[in-house]
């Protein structure tokens, strides 16, 4: 994965107000390297050494609700991410992709990450609610939601999808689990204050990046992501 840019949107440039913290960033994923990605992905699918920060009642809870899971995605990801073309890319693989690389790019903006949120909810898969998380510099949880589409349809569907989560409040049903995972009181009282960020990604294939970022941005839900504190907005694209 390599972050191509990083930048600070002006949102008066698209007929909204000012906000302070709107950032695009585009990250480009090349599928020759599916079969290595699979295997990051698999790695930090299995990497537990944050258990080892939480006290033994939660060590032994959050390891017994994300066994059966761990086996389950590691089996899949390996075997779908062993792909001779771009077209084959689907499925859960690819927004687990999109999930882990855009956590990632964060990470290298100065953001923590927080476990995949598909090992440590209770459903074996296809939990309904945000697929990755962070604690910004700023100690702001960050809700982020993955989208894939081959037909360039996903920045649609990221911002629709977290447009939702939040007039459903999804976000605040996963607060306990992100204090108790992120060890952090203080974004988990933000958090109850409505102090977030939201991170929309998408994948982008074979079209121009910053069009598909205009397409979030002018979507007509995007607006309600604005109350919150961050915003960002991450085109994956896979070439």
């Amino acid at each position: 994965m390599q972050i191509i840019s990083c930048e600070n949107i002006n949102l008066l440039q698209y007929g909204y107000g000012e906000h302070p913290c709107v950032w695009a960033i585009h990250i480009q994923i090349n599928h020759n390297d599916f079969t290595e990605e699979g295997l990051t992905l698999v790695q930090s699918i299995q990497d537990e050494s944050w258990l080892s920060k939480l006290d033994i009642v939660d060590q032994v809870t959050y390891e017994a609700r994300m066994r059966p899971t761990i086996e389950l995605l590691s089996q899949s990801i390996i075997s779908t991410s062993e792909i001779s073309t771009l077209d084959d890319v689907k499925g859960d693989f690819a927004e687990y992709l999109i999930s882990i690389n855009a956590q990632n790019a964060l990470v290298q903006k100065g953001h923590t990450s927080i476990p995949l949120a598909e090992i440590w909810k209770e459903k074996i898969k296809n939990n309904p609610g945000f697929d990755f998380h962070t604690i910004s510099p700023n100690t702001l949880f960050v809700f982020g939601e993955a989208k894939y589409a081959a037909n360039n349809s996903s920045p649609s569907r990221a911002i629709l999808q977290i447009a939702e989560f939040l007039l459903r409040r999804k976000h605040t049903k996963e607060l306990s689990d992100l204090r108790t995972l992120s060890q952090s009181q203080e974004a988990a009282i933000k958090a109850t204050q409505e102090q977030i960020g939201i991170a929309a990604a998408f994948s982008v294939r074979q079209v121009n990046v910053q069009s598909m970022i205009n397409n979030a941005i002018y979507h007509s839900r995007f607006k309600e992501l604005l109350t919150r504190q961050e915003i960002y907005i991450i085109a994956v694209e896979i070439i």
